[in-house]
């Protein structure tokens, strides 16, 4: 696993091995063409304690026993299932200079992807100048090429949402780059941390794949070895990269896209708030259950065929490039004049027996009932690692300004048949306003008045489509 950050501190406890060894290389300085830190720049502890989120050991915490309320002082990370975690840092005091570190080094990362056998990569920071709209878009795109890169060579990009969303288009990855697992997070109380605001003009469209708790979440931190709360989506991005690279330890022959799939579709509702539609924007596929992903039944398989597909979409501006993604999330704005909407996707069974699965529409909040929802055929027979097509159909009987005010939004379940079958395959599915549509399309347009006079554009094929379709 290698984590994207601000550095960490090697010889903390919760690093080492059996043997007192430390498990983490760090790569900074010569190794990446960087300026070595000054002695009176402020060291960030932000790389540490997210990679000890993500990997720290079973660790003693004798200053939590007999603290009331807390049932355990041994925290356990998944540092005793990866061999090594490899740390870049890109920290600088400079924001434009991290942002040139970050690019420079992704590059690094995935030439080294074989060599050092990397399969997780962490990244949770912001990768744009606050006052630069255009380089917004220069960090999505910086990810987006990579993430492609990397699933192509079998590794995967775990990115943070990001906290506030009080820029548009703050997010980093999402319907963009859909080889990117884009990580939310929620508080203890179940509500979401990430920021959605859908009729704001400084608002922000967050719609991560997962979500993760990132409140109070206990980490190393400090060059002595101490430990510390923290929260917010660096946090839950940093956790489930851990997760992550756990079940790839054990599902080796996994490729990229199908350990998002299977994290993705067996993530769960349950315990979340749902204080007002667009909360499902910030909640993705919902929580993520590592005990369930281990073993999901059918996943949704995504080829390098499909990737240079949708990026040949990308590059000729052909409308709608991701309703045909093979990716486990449906999402849609509605059209005043159209009443039909057709998904297609396919689902692979990678259990060692034939099965069949029922699948069904199921609604969450308020629904219009002038809206159908529903998988067709509703019914799949599979033999062992068989492959088998469906369409996702949404009907409505009224243009969509008529019936849904901002979002409308339920589940696809695919639900096994048997009396002894636990298997449930569960994929959101969000409906949004035409109004949401318009506002994106004033954005944009303001958005790529400024991007022309911008030295920072990477790729001038990035269009409206992008945003508009997940």
């Amino acid at each position: 696993m290698a984590i994207i950050d601000g550095g960490v501190h090697v010889g903390h406890s919760c690093f080492k091995d059996e043997r007192g060894e430390s498990r983490v290389i760090t790569i900074a300085g010569a190794d990446t063409g960087f300026s070595v830190r000054k002695e009176n720049e402020i060291y960030s502890d932000h790389g540490i304690r997210c990679a000890s989120a993500a990997v720290g050991k079973v660790t003693e915490l004798k200053c939590l026993k007999g603290v009331s309320n807390v049932p355990s002082y041994t925290v356990k990370g998944a540092g005793s299932y990866i061999g090594c975690l490899i740390s870049y840092d890109v920290h600088s005091v400079d924001r434009r200079e991290e942002e040139h570190r970050l690019d420079k080094t992704l590059s690094i990362v995935l030439q080294q992807l074989e060599e050092r056998k990397i399969h997780i990569i962490s990244i949770s920071m912001n990768a744009w100048n606050k006052k630069t709209a255009a380089a917004l878009l220069y960090a999505r795109d910086l990810v987006f090429e990579n993430g492609l890169k990397a699933v192509k060579h079998g590794a995967l990009i775990c990115n943070s949402a990001g906290n506030n969303g009080k820029l548009g288009l703050s997010t980093v990855t999402g319907g963009l780059a859909p080889w990117v697992l884009s990580v939310g997070s929620i508080q203890t109380h179940g509500k979401p941390v990430t920021r959605i605001v859908l009729d704001d003009e400084d608002g922000t469209e967050c719609d991560p794949d997962i979500c993760a708790p990132g409140d109070e979440i206990l980490c190393a931190e400090g060059e002595k070895g101490e430990y510390g709360a923290c929260s917010g989506t660096s946090i839950a991005n940093a956790c489930v990269a851990g997760m992550l690279a756990y079940i790839k330890a054990i599902h080796q022959d996994w490729t990229s896209m199908r350990l998002k799939s299977a994290v993705m579709t067996t993530a769960s509702y349950d315990h979340l708030v749902f204080n007002d539609p667009t909360d499902a924007l910030g909640y993705g596929a919902g929580i993520i259950d590592v005990a369930k992903a281990m073993d999901p039944g059918l996943v949704f398989d995504v080829t390098n065929v499909d990737c240079d597909r949708y990026m040949r979409n990308i590059e000729k501006n052909i409308p709608r490039p991701g309703m045909d993604f093979n990716i486990p999330s449906f999402s849609i704005i509605l059209d005043k004049e159209k009443r039909s909407y057709t998904f297609k996707r396919r689902l692979t069974n990678i259990m060692n027996y034939s099965c069949t699965f029922r699948g069904y529409f199921k609604p969450y909040g308020i629904f219009p009932s002038s809206i159908k929802v529903e998988p067709k055929p509703d019914q799949l027979e599979f033999q062992p690692g068989a492959q088998k097509g469906f369409e996702l159909k949404v009907k409505a009987k009224t243009g969509g300004k008529a019936i849904i005010d901002k979002v409308a939004f339920g589940r696809l379940i695919w639900e096994e048949v048997g009396a002894d079958c636990s298997h449930k395959v569960e994929c959101t599915v969000v409906l949004l306003s035409p109004d949401f549509r318009k506002n994106r399309e004033v954005r944009m347009n303001n958005f790529e008045e400024l991007l022309e006079s911008e030295a920072t554009m990477r790729s001038r094929s990035l269009k409206l489509n992008y945003f508009i379709y997940s």
